[in-house]
């Protein structure tokens, strides 16, 4: 096995594997964690990274089980042949941060304990069309849970499934998903919880999220690492498919944690969202898959608990808005019409039975021109204060004449996340004319003639009565500016923009009887492109029947040739 080890995984520094810590202490440490697997192209061609993060309770966990090192398991899914492991060094240790760091509970601290290593994926031996997976096996998970069965003698498995690296004679470039760190937030009984379980895909695959049950795998109170380079005998892993932990009465992936609305995951966007009953430490699963021309070519499980405690009372505050002129409230679903303005403002009012609460308000409607919230952060004093904001944009919204929804939210600073309240606004926004701009130059008639040495110089002007961005440019009918020896830059400017045109031609320009020049002035409001052209009409004087004479008369103007 040490032989295969070493033939797969390179490099091996065996030295560092005296460093385990004992592989006896139970891991009832585990808060949940994930594997990533990232391709490293500029370092060598089938060159990956493989990284363990691991989620570790602070409070109630093992210390002597926080391992220096740690050793994944690699297998061929569609045999489930063991191909080799790989031990992957612990780089770095951090606090996992709260979403608002003065809700921290003295009962709720965890770690981010992160492994990796680089090495390179044989492509003689990873070409096999049906893909691998690796894993890592751990026991126990932490006692207290109350979903599951036996939780102190319930191990975990961390699961990764990865495509060959080369297809035929082609290179398989792929990274896995990779999660976004999640915060280390409790939850509370009767309020709505949200964490982010989202994730990245280096090489822009589609990835769609799922609810899991967790696995249990094979390791055991008896023998908690299987995989432990340092013990007596010689590690061992095991490949699936692995065993799952058993879920309490009661409980299934329906409802991991149970509550008024049991906890989901959103299939698009990977955000976890529960409003718990009761209170207790959950476990759960999620799985991110990831899809290359809608073929399921990877998939990563990430295991966590989260804490549900028995909370004091908070109340979400309530956002409002009024149209103009109306004396009731919006109702959702209701389309409002208004009429463009450069600045389009509503008021809005919001209010919290709870006193003393910041509430922030936040826009959710993606990019708008112009946009401002003033103010954006309210304070109640009492339980019957009314505060108003005004939500402001610019021209632009809703340009294509059809209904635009409007999202916005206010969040109090309650713990641990906070309370929203959000309003979705249905306007009808009905466009201001636009007014196409105008070009023109200051040279007379648009016409000019320069003698051979001299220069012509102008400015083409553009202007715009709305007030809208507009941009110049001068576009030679059949030659080139540069070509003609003409020098001109194109320009832009809000409601007016000026740029000079200059033109000093040679004997050669003059034997063309006439240039045509259109300078065109374009208005890029709301993707709405106007324009208008004004045409210059150029020539230049010299001997077109003499071409030599020209040159040397204005090479030596002391000459006075005919």
């Amino acid at each position: 096995m040490l032989n295969l080890y070493r033939t797969l995984w390179k490099p091996l520094l065996l030295s560092s594997l005296l460093l385990v810590m004992s592989h006896f202490a139970l891991a009832t440490h585990i808060v949940g964690g994930e594997l990533e697997l990232r391709y490293l192209g500029s370092q060598g061609l089938y060159t990956h990274r493989i990284n363990l993060n691991l989620y570790f309770d602070a409070i109630n966990g093992n210390a002597g089980a926080n391992d220096a090192v740690v050793s994944i398991g690699v297998f061929a899914k569609r045999t489930n042949q063991f191909i080799g492991y790989v031990a992957l060094t612990r780089i770095s240790t951090e606090q996992v941060a709260y979403t608002r760091p003065l809700c921290a509970s003295a009962n709720l601290r965890t770690l981010l304990i992160r492994y990796s290593t680089d090495l390179t994926l044989d492509p003689n031996i990873f070409n096999d069309a049906g893909g691998y997976y690796m894993s890592w096996e751990r026991c126990c998970r932490n006692g207290t849970i109350i979903n599951i069965n036996a939780p102190g003698a319930a191990g975990s498995v961390f699961y990764l499934e990865f495509p060959a690296v080369r297809n035929g004679s082609a290179t398989v470039a792929n990274s896995s998903p990779v999660f976004t760190v999640p915060k280390g937030d409790y939850a509370c009984i009767g309020q709505p919880f949200t964490l982010d379980f989202s994730a990245k895909d280096a090489d822009g695959d589609s990835l769609t999220y799922n609810l899991v049950t967790p696995y249990n795998g094979f390791s055991s109170v008896a023998v908690p690492d299987p995989g432990a380079l340092n013990q007596p005998t010689q590690p061992v892993f095991y490949s699936g498919p692995y065993t799952s932990i058993q879920w309490i009465n009661g409980i299934s992936i329906a409802n991991e944690i149970p509550g008024t609305v049991p906890l989901r995951v959103d299939a698009r966007s990977g955000l976890l969202s529960v409003t718990p009953d009761r209170a207790g430490l959950f476990v759960f699963s999620v799985e991110v898959g990831e899809y290359r021309n809608k073929k399921l070519i990877g998939l990563v499980r990430r295991d966590f608990q989260v804490l549900v405690v028995d909370c004091p009372k908070n109340d979400a505050p309530t956002l409002l808005f009024r149209p103009d002129g109306q004396k009731s409230f919006y109702t959702q679903g209701s389309v409002i019409t208004i009429a463009e303005k450069d600045t389009n403002c509503l008021n809005l009012y919001v209010t919290d039975i709870d006193p003393n609460q910041q509430i922030t308000i936040t826009n959710m409607s993606g990019s708008l021109p112009g946009l401002t919230l003033s103010p954006s952060v309210l304070l109640t004093r009492t339980s019957s204060d009314t505060l108003q904001a005004k939500f402001c944009f610019g021209r632009c919204v809703g340009a294509d004449g059809k209904p635009f929804t409007l999202i916005i939210r206010a969040t109090d600073d309650g713990c641990p996340q906070g309370l929203s309240d959000t309003i979705s606004i249905r306007l009808n926004i009905i466009p201001s004319l636009n007014h196409k701009p105008v070009a023109s130059t200051n040279l007379l008639n648009n016409q000019g003639k320069v003698t051979v040495g001299s220069s012509l110089t102008f400015n083409a002007l553009g202007n715009d009565i709305d007030n809208d961005n507009i941009t110049i440019q001068a576009v030679g009918r059949g030659f080139s500016l540069a070509q003609a020896g003409m020098s001109f830059n194109s320009g832009s400017g809000v409601g007016k923009v000026a740029q000079p045109f200059s033109w000093k031609p040679t004997c050669t320009q003059a034997t063309q009887a006439e240039y045509i020049v259109d300078f065109i002035v374009t208005d890029t409001r709301c993707n709405q492109n106007l324009r208008d052209t004004v045409t210059v009409k150029l020539a230049a004087i010299g001997i077109p029947s003499q071409p030599q004479a020209c040159e040397q008369r204005w090479l030596n103007p002391l000459l006075n040739l005919p």
